[in-house]
């Protein structure tokens, strides 16, 4: 199989452009065919030539490190350049079946993954123009079957809980060890959920916390509960209804019902006193 190198950053804050190793000499020019015509032998013009243009200077674009590739390509999204560092440090540490691709602007991955197709994603949460987690929405609204692992230091169960109901695959919280990068890979080309230990803890004691408060919340029915969840994903009464199955009017009474049991006067109030999140 033909290797390829990571050429040098694109001006939209990417780092994908190709270049096959296993043919690095331009081939030499074959003799242009003579045609015969009524004037006598006529030798044919060679088509032209074409080269990439240089990518264009930009202040904002990040200088990568040339990485080869593999059998299994991974994309890196984060805004930091000392996470592309360690992280292709880590894929380094692994078999040669592993390569690293790096973007430094969310809008920049959106463009170029649909492009370059990487196996799997690793998108951080923090960045600047647009969030890891809007990020991940927009990339499983084009490509659904693309795994995508939150890689971030955010290590909060609402970040967590927003990230999967975005369609993220796993879940990272920086730093991850080699070891941790690798099983989480192969865990989402296997169709499987990705959580490091970290998130694993996290997650269930939250889980755990968010059961007690909703206990706490007696007075609520269970349909009511479900209203208060679906809250956290959807912004308007349509989207819960539809969810649920029942009708837009019955979600609103049911919010009305939710706000005055719990004696709060918002819904993001609600979903700040039973799950610490608005």
């Amino acid at each position: 199989m033909a290797k390829y190198n990571l050429a040098a950053l694109d001006a939209d804050g990417s780092a994908l452009c190709r270049s096959r190793t296993t043919s690095c000499a331009a081939p030499s020019p074959s003799p242009s065919p003579v045609r015969l015509t009524s004037r006598g032998p006529v030798r044919a013009q060679p088509a032209p030539r074409f080269t990439l243009p240089s990518p264009t200077p930009n202040s904002q674009a990040k200088t990568l490190t040339t990485q080869p590739f593999g059998s299994v390509l991974i994309a890196l999204v984060d805004d930091e350049e000392s996470v592309h560092a360690a992280v292709r440090k880590a894929i380094g540490d692994l078999d040669g079946r592993w390569a690293l691709c790096c973007y430094g602007r969310a809008a920049a991955a959106l463009e170029r993954i649909r492009e370059e197709r990487p196996a799997v994603v690793l998108m951080d949460i923090w960045m600047p123009e647009m969030s890891g987690i809007e990020c991940t929405w927009r990339l499983k609204t084009i490509l659904p079957d693309l795994p995508v692992i939150m890689h971030t230091g955010r290590a909060d169960a609402s970040g967590m809980l927003l990230s999967f109901m975005a369609g993220a695959n796993g879940y990272l919280i920086k730093p991850a060890s080699p070891a941790e990068l690798k099983r989480a890979v192969q865990a989402a080309l296997n169709g499987e959920t990705a959580l490091c230990p970290r998130a694993q803890t996290l997650l269930a004691g939250h889980c755990r916390n968010w059961g007690v408060a909703l206990n706490q919340a007696a007075s609520l029915t269970l349909r009511e509960r479900e209203v208060l969840v679906c809250l956290m994903q959807y912004v308007h009464d349509k989207d819960i209804a539809q969810h649920l199955g029942i009708a837009e009017g019955t979600v609103h009474l049911h919010v009305t019902s939710i706000l005055r049991k719990l004696g709060v006067h918002s819904r993001g109030e609600a979903l700040k006193k039973i799950f610490g999140h608005t």
